[in-house]
């Protein structure tokens, strides 16, 4: 939490319930007790208005901030660090094989954390930290190809534009998010992307669609640009650190989201 103390905000923080100094236990329906009781009291003892509240957290958080941001969608913006989609995928990795059911039933019934099922509930600002050396929601921790957050990116973006998002764009995407930083650069230099048109395309398709979520408009333009476009926004919604999963957000490294304006 220090990252945004030293940007100059105003920080409050909780444990999760059975974490810390708290209470109960760590199951989802805790979970959004525990972070609805936290924004009741910002809202109505400290007097923060909502509109000025951003719902930040790390890694297994963004459980809790994404259902919040969901819940209070007039808050100022979301911003993940370390944070997956799903975790099913993370935690059958981790099992047998011979398991995989089990895991699924267990997951599914007891600690269903779908944090893009959240996520993909809130219409504003969105901003992802990816750790490319990220070791606990990597399936494969040498390969950043496998980051959790690279899924949770791509469903956030089918979501709000599905009409540029198409089978496509998301290899693309995916492709491009199976680089580290220098290679990434390189990537999209080769795709000779014209980041300002982009953006004017964007923004242009946004004003005939009322500046709604999900963006309706774009499913007539050529497929080159679909994928310009998919990359110029995986650009924006997501940003790396070179770090594993525990090194502390530097302030510098703490933005509000992008938005389209």
């Amino acid at each position: 939490m220090d990252a945004p103390l030293q940007k100059g905000y105003s920080i409050l923080g909780w444990n999760h319930p059975g974490f810390g100094s708290s209470t109960g236990k760590p199951h989802p329906e805790q979970e959004h007790n525990a972070i609805d009781t936290v924004v009741q009291f910002a809202l109505n003892k400290l007097n923060f208005p909502v509109d000025q509240i951003i719902f930040f957290s790390w890694s297994i958080g963004g459980f809790a901030s994404s259902w919040a941001a969901a819940n209070y969608p007039e808050c100022k913006a979301l911003i993940l660090d370390a944070t997956f989609d799903d975790i099913l995928p993370l935690a059958a990795n981790r099992m047998p094989v011979w398991m995989a059911g089990l895991v699924d039933i267990a997951v599914r019934k007891y600690f269903n954390l779908d944090i893009a099922s959240w996520v993909n509930k809130y219409d504003g600002p969105v901003k992802l930290i990816r750790r490319t050396q990220d070791e606990m929601i990597s399936t494969n921790p040498a390969n950043v190809a496998t980051n959790r957050g690279n899924f949770l990116l791509i469903k956030i973006l089918e979501r709000r534009y599905p009409n540029i998002l198409n089978n496509e764009s998301i290899a693309v995407v995916t492709q491009y998010l199976s680089f580290t930083e220098n290679m990434k650069q390189v990537f999209l230099s080769d795709k000779d992307i014209d980041f300002d048109v982009c953006h004017i395309t964007l923004l242009d398709l946004a004003r005939q669609n009322d500046m709604a979520i999900p963006m309706l408009g774009g499913d007539d333009l050529d497929q080159s640009v679909k994928d310009h476009l998919a990359l110029y926004l995986a650009t924006k919604y997501m940003e790396d650190m070179t770090s594993t999963h525990c090194v502390p957000l530097p302030a510098e490294m703490f933005k509000l989201p992008w938005q389209l304006t």
